[in-house]
C-alpha cells in the first residue's frame, strides 16, 4: 500500500524541503537549515515510500482529503476560491460550519502535488519550519542569546512530537499549532510594546489575521489565547499603559467571542470545572506508552519521551517562568489551557496538546539547557582548580 519513490512523492518532499531551508535560513546558518530541511521532509518521504499502510490514519483525515478532492472535481482554484460566492458557499458547507481552512489547506495540497494521502502532510512539514521561524523570534523578545534561540528553534523544529505529528498524519494539529505560536508573537509584540509606529501597526495587522484563520481553524483556541492575553496584560503591565491595554484587550476577546456565536454556551456545557485537577494530571500524561489505540502507534517513542522528560520539563518551566515577562506568558498560557482542556472529556485526548508543544518543548529545552551551561562550569571550575595545583610551588 505504499506510494513508493514515484514523481509526485518525490516532487511533494523537495517542496517540503525548499520550505523548511527558506524559512530556517532566515535564522540559522546554510549548512544547519539544509540538514534540518533534509531530516524533515526525508522522514516522510521515507515513510510514504516504504512504509504506509493506512494503519495510522483516523476518520476526520480522509474526510479532509475528500474536500479536496470534491472541491478540485468542481473546478474551482485555491486561491480565486476565496473571491466566489458559490466556491465558499461550497467549502461551507463540505466543511460543515465555519472551520473552512483545513479544508481548504488539503483542496491547495492536492492541487499542488495530486489527490494523495500525502500531499497536505508535506505542506504540513513546511508549516513547522514557519512555527520554527516565530519560536526564535519569540525568544529574541524574550530576551535570550542569538545562539539560544537558533538551537531553540531547531530543537522545536526535530522535536519528536512535532516530528510525528507532521511527518504522518493529514491532520489540522500541525496547523493550530504553527498558527498560535504566530498569535504568541504578535501578542507579545503588542504587550510588550517591542515595535513602535509602522512596525507595531504590522505587528496589529498580523494580529487580526492570524486570529482570523485561527477561528476558520480551531476557533476556541483564540478564545483561549485572547483570555490569556488578558489575563497576561493585567500582571504584566503597570500604570496608564496597563488600562489602556486591559481595555484593548478586552475589546478583543470580545471580536473574537462575537465571531464565535454560540461557542460560551457549548463550552459551559462540556465544562466541568470540578474535573480540571484531576483532568489536568490526565491531560500532561496522555498519551501513556502502553495504552495507546493502534491508530495511535506512531506515538511510542514520542509518548516514552515525553514520560522521560516530564519532569525535567517542571523544573525547566519553572526556571522560564522567573526569566522574563514573555516566557511568563508562555507557562501562563499551558497552564490555564490545560485546565480548560482537564475539565473537558473530548478535550483530553494527545491530539490536543499538539497545539502546546511549542511551550512544552521549550520547557524541556530551558532544562537541557540549564543542564549544559551547568556542566560546562563545574568542567571549567575543575580545570582551573587543576592549573592551579599544577603551577604551585614544590
Amino acid at each position: 500500500m505504499s506510494f513508493g519513490l514515484t514523481d509526485n512523492l518525490l516532487f511533494a518532499a523537495f517542496i517540503a524541503a525548499v520550505m523548511v531551508f527558506v524559512f530556517a535560513r532566515k535564522f540559522l546558518p546554510i549548512r544547519i537549515a539544509f540538514w534540518t530541511a533534509f531530516i524533515k521532509a526525508g522522514f516522510p518521504l521515507v515513510y510514504f515510500a516504504f512504509f504506509y499502510d493506512g494503519k495510522w490514519t483516523f476518520s476526520d483525515d480522509q474526510y479532509y482529503l475528500y474536500v479536496g478532492q470534491e472541491l478540485i472535481s468542481k473546478q474551482f482554484h485555491p486561491f480565486t476560491i476565496f473571491f466566489s460566492k458559490i466556491g465558499m458557499g461550497t467549502l461551507f458547507s463540505l466543511s460543515h460550519g465555519t472551520h473552512i481552512m483545513y479544508g481548504w489547506w488539503n483542496f491547495l495540497a492536492e492541487s499542488l502535488f495530486g489527490s494523495f494521502y500525502y500531499a497536505p502532510v508535506f505542506l504540513n512539514v513546511g508549516l513547522t519550519a514557519i512555527g520554527g521561524y516565530y519560536m526564535y523570534s519569540i525568544g529574541m523578545i524574550a530576551g535570550f542569546k542569538r545562539n539560544y534561540c537558533q538551537y531553540l528553534a531547531v530543537f522545536f523544529m526535530l522535536h519528536w512530537d512535532v516530528l510525528a505529528w507532521s511527518s504522518i498524519c493529514n491532520l489540522k494539529d500541525t496547523m493550530v499549532l504553527t498558527v498560535t505560536i504566530a498569535i504568541v508573537y504578535y501578542m507579545l509584540c503588542i504587550g510588550l510594546m517591542i515595535r513602535h509606529g509602522r512596525q507595531l501597526l504590522f505587528s496589529a495587522i498580523g494580529l487580526i489575521l492570524t486570529l482570523s484563520i485561527m477561528i476558520w481553524l480551531r476557533s476556541y483556541v483564540a478564545l483561549v489565547l485572547t483570555g490569556v492575553f488578558v489575563l497576561w496584560i493585567t500582571s504584566n503591565v503597570s500604570g496608564k499603559t496597563r488600562y489602556i491595554m486591559l481595555g484593548g484587550g478586552i475589546l478583543l476577546a470580545g471580536l473574537v467571542g462575537m465571531k464565535m456565536p454560540g461557542l460560551s454556551s457549548q463550552l459551559s456545557s462540556v465544562l466541568n470545572p470540578m474535573k480540571c485537577i484531576g483532568g489536568l494530571v490526565r491531560f500532561a500524561l496522555t498519551p501513556r506508552p502502553w495504552g495507546l489505540d493502534q491508530k495511535y502507534g506512531f506515538l511510542i517513542l514520542p509518548a516514552c519521551l515525553h514520560w522521560l522528560h516530564l519532569i525535567p520539563a517542571i523544573v525547566g518551566g519553572w526556571y522560564l517562568w522567573k526569566r522574563s515577562s514573555a516566557t511568563r506568558f508562555l507557562i501562563l498560557y499551558i497552564l490555564v489551557a490545560s485546565l480548560l482542556y482537564g475539565g473537558v472529556d473530548v478535550l483530553q485526548g494527545p491530539r490536543h496538546r499538539v497545539q502546546l508543544t511549542f511551550v512544552l518543548a521549550w520547557m524541556q529545552f530551558h532544562f537541557l539547557y540549564l543542564c549544559a551551561v551547568s556542566a560546562r562550569h563545574r568542567a571549567s571550575n575543575a580545570q582551573n582548580l587543576l592549573v592551579e595545583t599544577t603551577t604551585q610551588p614544590i
